[in-house]
């Protein structure tokens, strides 16, 4: 995927589209191949493995399930919140019992009365206002597990070459939507750096983000 940013958006004249040539069948393919690797998993990993034992999670855009067989949680029910056509498509396949697909087509995750945890990877850059999911869902949830976010000086609409708008997200923002009531570990992913074309737009490398509640 490429790491370039064209130019600064403007909310209002902007349109979020999804999915992002999607191909289900090679999604899935990609995730049962993970299920019986074994795969080095860091620090933030292990101790959100720790943690959610024995509960559900929330896997919001979570594809075939691929998060699952690469962290292969045990005890835990693991929910998968994507688009319908992903939906659709998943639920006619033979993957796991302790794993399910349901829709997604709101911001906002259904209301519950349990205590769960939110893991996503590489799909809260793409909402129209992720900071907005981000402080509404901490309401329900005990720890959330945000893996490789795009993270910037400032929060920024930016044009993602090749793939369309995206946000990055300002660092200090998002330390102050979890600083009350939930205890962070930030780790900074190794990789090449963004391309920022002559903009303005400042970004650093993607960020892993474990936050637990106090």
């Amino acid at each position: 995927m490429s790491r370039t940013i064209t130019k600064r958006l403007n909310l209002e004249d902007t349109k979020f589209e999804y999915p992002h040539n999607f191909h289900y069948k090679y999604r899935l393919i990609d995730a049962l191949e993970e299920k019986n690797k074994v795969t080095i998993l860091n620090v933030l990993e292990k101790t959100f493995l720790d943690y959610i034992e024995g509960q559900e999670v929330w896997d919001f855009g979570g594809a075939g399930g691929l998060a699952y067989f690469i962290f292969k949680p045990k005890n835990v029910t693991w929910v998968v919140w994507e688009m319908p056509e992903v939906v659709d498509y998943m639920r006619t396949q033979e993957i796991d019992e302790n794993i399910s697909f349901k829709y997604t087509q709101e911001i906002l995750f259904p209301e519950t009365d349990k205590k769960i945890g939110l893991y996503s990877n590489g799909t809260i850059n793409y909402l129209p206002n992720p900071l907005k999911f981000i402080k509404e869902n901490l309401e329900n949830v005990e720890y959330m597990f945000l893996d490789g976010v795009y993270i910037g000086k400032e929060t920024a609409l930016v044009e993602q070459e090749r793939v369309g708008p995206c946000w990055i997200l300002g660092l200090n923002d998002l330390k102050k939507i979890f600083r009350d009531k939930f205890r962070t570990m930030y780790r900074e992913e190794e990789g090449p750096m963004w391309e920022v074309n002559n903009t303005d737009v400042e970004v650093y490398h993607n960020f892993d983000i474990l936050a637990i509640r106090k």
